[in-house]
């Protein structure tokens, strides 16, 4: 769902290739720690307002803070000044990463890290909004910059989701809409998915696993 709703630097193709995203392109300096990431102009949030490099840096730093206790804040570890700052030993701020214009972000690291691009496709490295009064589970309130929004939310029933107008690739969107059923009990999931009421399921029960694999 969070991959429907945002977007980070980069997206995981279908082979498991990192792709240009918010980023449009990005440079790495000869010594392989520190990158140079470019976000498209025509990278927007679901209100019509740009997404900015600073938006990551403020999301990034949230991350690692442990105030927050992620726990995801490991995966932006290789990032330097992460370790100490998940630590609690420095603050968020000190973290090796700089919005030089608003479409120019800074990335340094402790040390090279060859697939650092797969890992900004993560939730993880995913931006925040700036605006304070969208940090809201409202969908009429709600701001992102994914290919979809959130259109309607029932808290332990559903979620559905439908087209961002505002997104950059918008035209290469084809599903118009996504619901998300929730349940806990995995059988009636499972159920449902072979009766063909959901598209895909996440779980199947034990009992059912020896059937499967015969």
């Amino acid at each position: 769902m969070l991959t429907d709703l945002y977007e980070g630097l980069t997206a995981e193709s279908p082979t498991g290739a990192a792709v240009p995203a918010v980023a449009s392109s990005w440079t790495v300096d000869p010594a392989g720690t520190e990158y140079t990431f470019h976000l498209r102009p025509d990278a927007r949030w679901s209100n019509g307002k740009p997404v900015r490099a600073q938006d990551f840096v403020v999301a990034w730093r949230r991350v690692l803070d442990p105030k927050q206790g992620s726990p995801v804040a490991d995966d932006l570890r290789l990032i330097a000044g992460a370790g100490v700052i998940i630590a609690g030993q420095a603050a968020p701020e000190t973290l090796g990463v700089a919005a030089l214009t608003d479409d120019v972000l800074i990335v340094k690291l402790s040390q090279p890290a060859a697939y650092l691009p797969q890992i900004l496709a993560h939730s993880a490295a995913f931006p925040c909004t700036p605006i304070a009064a969208a940090r809201t589970h409202s969908p009429g309130e709600w701001v992102s910059n994914g290919p979809y929004v959130l259109s309607k939310w029932q808290p332990g029933t559903s979620l559905a989701l439908t087209r961002n107008p505002a997104y950059w690739d918008k035209a290469n969107v084809h599903v118009p809409a996504v619901e998300y059923q929730i349940t806990s009990d995995d059988g009636s999931q499972y159920a449902r998915y072979r009766a063909g009421q959901i598209d895909l399921t996440d779980s199947v029960p034990a009992n059912m696993l020896p059937a499967l694999r015969a």
